[in-house]
């Protein structure tokens, strides 16, 4: 990402990515349908890039996105405006109810993104029913997804925006929050031995050892 850049904006009907990513550098940006509005990400527009006549349920629901929603960048958190004349859901690793989207009615906002409460979860992902991404934020029009909702995935809702979080932006250190690490723990980090194993059954006990393993 440009160091300017807070976060980029991807646009999917249901499992088909339209149009380009959108950069974001002012501190909120607008993210609409097929309403005058000056600025901002226009999701018409961006439907124009699709390669397949839309299914019937994508044509209903970007009739629902109006004035769609606000993204604000405030500090160390995100917020989230509804602007439009039906509820979005929300899925946040921050969000309390994370898996489980939280439902936004309209003229209504929430705090979706805490950078702080982020590391900490990121600092004990083991204590998470599955994978979480820090620096990754969904919002869906109208639609809800998840075990209540007839919409498993949020891969089968009409309408919905990924936010991807610039991660220089919003940086997890881990070290002051994972005492028990041999060393310090990089989020955006994978490390990989070949041939040679390494931990508290080994010889080769930690990472600092990587230089006895023939490639690291």
């Amino acid at each position: 990402m440009n160091s300017s850049e807070w976060c980029k904006l991807a646009y999917w009907e249901l499992s088909e990515r339209v149009g380009p990513l959108f950069p974001v550098e002012p501190p909120a940006v607008n993210v609409f349908g097929d309403v005058p509005h000056p600025d901002g990400l226009n999701l018409e527009t961006l439907a124009q890039h699709s390669f397949s006549p839309p299914e019937s349920s994508v044509q209903k629901t970007r009739c629902k996105i109006g004035l769609g929603v606000t993204l604000s960048r405030e500090g160390d958190r995100i917020w989230v405006y509804n602007r439009s004349d039906h509820p979005v859901f929300v899925n946040s690793p921050t969000l309390h109810d994370c898996p489980t989207p939280t439902r936004l009615p309209p003229d209504h906002c929430l705090c979706v993104f805490d950078r702080l409460e982020a590391c900490r979860l990121t600092s004990h992902a083991h204590t998470q029913a599955g994978p979480v991404d820090p620096n990754s934020l969904r919002i869906s029009f109208a639609k809800g997804w998840g075990p209540n909702y007839s919409r498993r995935e949020i891969t089968s809702c009409p309408c919905w925006l990924e936010i991807l979080l610039a991660p220089c932006r919003y940086p997890c250190r881990l070290t002051s929050h994972a005492p028990t690490q041999a060393c310090p723990v990089d989020p955006y980090s994978l490390r990989i031995s070949f041939a040679k194993r390494l931990g508290p059954n080994y010889s080769r006990r930690d990472w600092r050892e990587i230089t006895s393993c023939a490639c690291g």
